[in-house]
Protein backbone atom coordinates (compact mmCIF):
# COMPACT_ATOMS: atom_id res chain seq x y z
CA UNK A 1 0.00 0.00 0.00
CA UNK A 2 2.87 2.36 0.73
CA UNK A 3 4.88 1.29 -2.30
CA UNK A 4 3.81 4.38 -4.24
CA UNK A 5 5.42 6.56 -1.57
CA UNK A 6 8.66 4.71 -0.90
CA UNK A 7 10.66 5.34 -4.05
CA UNK A 8 14.23 6.50 -3.67
CA UNK A 9 14.84 7.55 -7.27
CA UNK A 10 17.46 10.32 -7.47
CA UNK A 11 15.20 12.21 -9.87
CA UNK A 12 12.77 12.64 -6.96
CA UNK A 13 15.31 14.09 -4.52
CA UNK A 14 14.65 17.69 -3.64
CA UNK A 15 17.14 20.51 -4.11
CA UNK A 16 17.94 23.06 -1.44
CA UNK A 17 20.71 25.61 -1.17
CA UNK A 18 22.24 24.34 -4.39
CA UNK A 19 22.55 20.78 -3.05
CA UNK A 20 20.66 18.12 -4.98
CA UNK A 21 21.11 15.16 -2.63
CA UNK A 22 21.36 12.46 -1.67
CA UNK A 23 19.96 13.53 1.68
CA UNK A 24 20.22 11.57 4.93
CA UNK A 25 16.88 9.81 4.29
CA UNK A 26 18.02 8.78 0.81
CA UNK A 27 21.36 7.47 2.09
CA UNK A 28 19.63 5.44 4.83
CA UNK A 29 17.19 3.93 2.33
CA UNK A 30 19.97 3.20 -0.14
CA UNK A 31 22.19 1.57 2.46
CA UNK A 32 19.66 -0.52 4.38
CA UNK A 33 16.94 -1.34 1.85
CA UNK A 34 18.64 -1.28 -1.50
CA UNK A 35 22.11 -2.54 -0.55
CA UNK A 36 22.00 -4.63 2.65
CA UNK A 37 18.47 -6.04 2.57
CA UNK A 38 18.57 -6.77 -1.16
CA UNK A 39 21.75 -8.75 -0.52
CA UNK A 40 20.63 -10.56 2.65
CA UNK A 41 17.08 -11.46 1.65
CA UNK A 42 18.46 -13.95 -0.86
CA UNK A 43 19.40 -16.14 2.09
CA UNK A 44 16.23 -17.68 3.63
CA UNK A 45 18.03 -18.05 6.97
CA UNK A 46 18.45 -14.28 7.31
CA UNK A 47 15.44 -12.53 8.77
CA UNK A 48 14.66 -8.82 8.78
CA UNK A 49 15.32 -8.82 12.55
CA UNK A 50 18.91 -9.81 11.77
CA UNK A 51 19.42 -6.24 10.56
CA UNK A 52 16.90 -4.24 12.59
CA UNK A 53 16.31 -6.21 15.78
CA UNK A 54 12.73 -5.83 16.98
CA UNK A 55 12.03 -2.85 14.73
CA UNK A 56 10.23 -2.79 11.40
CA UNK A 57 11.91 -0.27 9.11
CA UNK A 58 9.92 2.35 7.24
CA UNK A 59 11.87 3.25 4.13
CA UNK A 60 10.07 6.47 3.31
CA UNK A 61 11.74 9.61 1.91
CA UNK A 62 9.63 11.84 4.17
CA UNK A 63 10.96 15.24 3.18
CA UNK A 64 11.13 14.46 -0.55
CA UNK A 65 7.43 13.52 -0.39
CA UNK A 66 6.55 16.82 1.25
CA UNK A 67 8.70 18.93 -1.06
CA UNK A 68 7.04 17.40 -4.13
CA UNK A 69 3.59 18.10 -2.69
CA UNK A 70 3.92 21.78 -1.74
CA UNK A 71 5.01 21.05 1.85
CA UNK A 72 2.17 18.63 2.52
CA UNK A 73 2.16 14.87 2.34
CA UNK A 74 0.59 13.57 -0.87
CA UNK A 75 -3.16 12.92 -0.88
CA UNK A 76 -3.95 9.62 0.78
CA UNK A 77 -0.49 9.10 2.29
CA UNK A 78 -1.34 9.73 5.94
CA UNK A 79 -4.56 7.70 5.72
CA UNK A 80 -2.70 4.72 4.25
CA UNK A 81 0.02 5.04 6.88
CA UNK A 82 -2.52 5.12 9.72
CA UNK A 83 -4.40 2.18 8.25
CA UNK A 84 -1.35 -0.08 8.05
CA UNK A 85 0.80 0.87 11.04
CA UNK A 86 0.01 -1.10 14.18
CA UNK A 87 0.31 0.37 17.68
CA UNK A 88 1.91 -2.83 19.03
CA UNK A 89 4.79 -2.85 16.52
CA UNK A 90 8.00 -0.86 17.03
CA UNK A 91 9.06 0.95 13.86
CA UNK A 92 12.28 2.66 12.88
CA UNK A 93 12.81 5.32 10.24
CA UNK A 94 15.02 8.29 9.43
CA UNK A 95 13.57 11.73 8.85
CA UNK A 96 15.61 14.85 8.33
CA UNK A 97 12.67 17.16 8.87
Amino acid sequence: ALVNFTGNDPSGWHTYGGYEGPWIENVWIQHFREDLWTHYRQDPAVKLRSLFGPYVPLFIPWLDLMMRSDWKYPPGFVAILKKHLRPDVPYITVSQN
